[in-house]
């Protein structure tokens, strides 16, 4: 596992095997040829760049930015990937570049109820499966776009979107409990 807590790096290439990249404080940058891991954890800090970021079997995001003209691509192999906003007193997700997601990604709630946030620049890009377990939301003036199943699975309340949303052909909107 490679842990990035603060300072300034660079990646590039593959991290094979099983092993995790973990981004807690700091900015991480990939170059333009990009970076795949196996798992992917950002707890903090700020990932930027003009290359892509691969998670290729695990994603877990619960604070900090993610940036610049590169994307973050959840692969097909996630199946079990979690953005968690629901700490009081922490900064929450701010997507401000393309996440593309190809696996399976609950928006957990937890005690506190907090949003993702979807920045001007950045557009959730969903060709998998991305649920909401929870009453938990998005905000912000950014771009969600749908062409697989967008889901509310979990809380009997609402599930509030401020990012526009643009479901293309193709995607399902499947709501099981509470509203969007």
């Amino acid at each position: 596992t490679l842990y990035m807590t603060a300072g300034i790096g660079t990646v590039s290439g593959e991290l094979n095997g099983t092993g995790s990249l973990a981004l807690n404080g700091g900015v991480l940058t990939t170059d333009s040829s990009g970076f795949k891991v196996p798992v992917y954890v950002q707890n903090g800090g700020t990932l930027n760049g003009d290359g892509d970021l691969t998670a290729k079997s695990g994603f877990y995001w619960s604070s900090g930015t993610m940036t610049g003209t590169g994307k973050t691509v959840v692969g097909s192999g996630v199946t079990a990937g979690v953005i968690h906003t629901v700490e009081y007193g922490y900064n929450q997700p701010v997507l401000d570049r393309t996440l593309v997601n190809n696996g399976t990604l609950s928006h957990e709630a937890g005690y506190f109820t907090a949003n993702l946030t979807i920045a001007s620049g950045g557009v959730l890009d969903n060709r998998g499966t991305y649920q909401f377990t929870g009453n938990t939301g998005i905000d912000g003036s950014g771009l969600i776009v749908n062409s697989g199943i967008f889901r509310k699975s979990g809380g009997g309340g609402a599930t509030n979107l401020y990012a526009g949303l643009n479901n293309v052909d193709g995607g399902v909107l499947d709501i099981a409990s509470g509203w969007i």
